[in-house]
């Protein structure tokens, strides 16, 4: 007997649940669109008089099937991860074999709702991030520390720390050269000064004679 090939689809979105135990922050609610190519091999004669009449039970049962297959998908499996449409096919072929119909179904599509789609891609991108992020926690790159600093007592050991250094003595060396220059020229007017009042009287201004003890004018004692 020539196959009878049947086309068949979801008759419009069918929902199913996207759950992965070994990602338990994927948890979402979606909605597909299921085609496939059903070859009849064979069937029941006491349940199906031609083959035409089974084609027609196939295409009539196809929606409530597919629909079943995703809703008894095996609880904590992904249906995006999985190899869907294997799994989706060799379900449809088992529901039609109960009905005394023979089949070898292969699904020629699966896609997703537009809705559907950007619900799938940001969740997994956000559990991607929560991934990694566990990750870099558990190597202790982004430690958590629940205690509060003491403000206060960082401020006290720092104003502690301030008053005992020592500041150093300046250095006559580093300092700038306008300014030794400067130091020398009092210094050697101060000598100067020191000079002029060793060679005349400090009260009068009399000369001093060389080894006099008392001024000749006043009379004043030199120092």
């Amino acid at each position: 007997m020539t196959p009878l090939i049947v086309k068949i689809e979801t008759n419009g979105p069918a929902r199913f649940r996207e759950f992965d135990e070994a990602e338990p922050a994927i948890d979402i609610e979606l909605e597909t669109f299921v085609e496939c190519e059903t070859k009849i091999t064979g069937f029941d004669c006491e349940r199906f008089a031609t083959r035409e009449e089974a084609a027609e039970a196939v295409k009539a049962d196809a929606h409530r099937i597919l629909w079943e297959c995703l809703k008894r998908w095996p609880d904590g499996k992904s249906v995006m991860k999985s190899d869907k449409n294997a799994l989706i096919a060799g379900f449809f072929d088992g529901k039609l074999a109960e009905k005394g119909i023979f089949s070898k179904t292969a699904v020629t599509d699966f896609r997703l709702t537009p809705d559907s789609e950007k619900i799938y891609t940001a969740t997994v991108r956000m559990a991607a991030t929560m991934a990694r992020q566990a990750a870099e926690n558990a190597k202790g790159e982004y430690q958590y520390n629940d205690e509060v600093p003491d403000v206060e007592e960082q401020y006290r050991e720092e104003a502690s720390y301030i008053e005992e250094e020592t500041v150093p003595e300046a250095n006559v060396a580093d300092e700038p050269e306008e300014n030794v220059v400067a130091e020398t020229r009092k210094e050697n007017a101060e000598d100067a000064d020191s000079t002029k009042h060793d060679r005349f009287c400090r009260r009068c201004g009399a000369k001093r004679p060389a080894d006099a003890n008392f001024c000749p004018e006043c009379g004043a004692k030199f120092g």
